[in-house]
């Protein structure tokens, strides 16, 4: 049976390659909450000149004969604290402002994060992908 799953993560070139995939068991630890999490983070950040960041997104499609990769990214720059409401389990959305925009990810309009995110930028090249093969 064909499956598709999915993965993503924040790089921020401040902190190297600490974050990633490991991004929600980071810093304060996997059992933090959204709160403490957040908070960790954007202390931790406060040192920090450099402010770019960019999310990553991996969505596999696998299938008996194939297995393929979309990958999305979504450039932007972490703010100094939150600019809005999170997301339940994205913290870093209140604080993560996409190229182009001035407003915080969990600030978009849901069209808005769907065009301009990572997770958006790969379904619709896995939808674009699925399409074609239908055609």
């Amino acid at each position: 049976m064909p499956t598709i799953a999915e993965d993503s993560g924040i790089h921020v070139e401040a902190l190297g390659g600490e974050l990633g995939i490991h991004t929600r068991r980071w810093g304060a630890g996997p059992e933090a909450s959204d709160g403490e999490w957040i908070q960790y983070f954007l202390e931790r950040m406060r040192k920090e000149r450099n402010k770019r960041a960019r999310f990553h997104c991996v969505v596999a499609l696998v299938s008996s004969n194939r297995e393929i990769a979309f990958e999305g990214e979504c450039r932007g720059a972490i703010t100094d604290s939150l600019e809005a409401d999170y997301l339940p389990g994205l913290p870093i959305s209140a604080c993560f402002k996409p190229d182009g925009y001035d407003r915080v990810f969990s600030a978009l309009m849901t069209e808005e994060k769907n065009r301009v995110s990572h997770r958006g930028r790969a379904l619709h090249k896995l939808r674009e992908f699925l399409v074609s093969r239908a055609a």
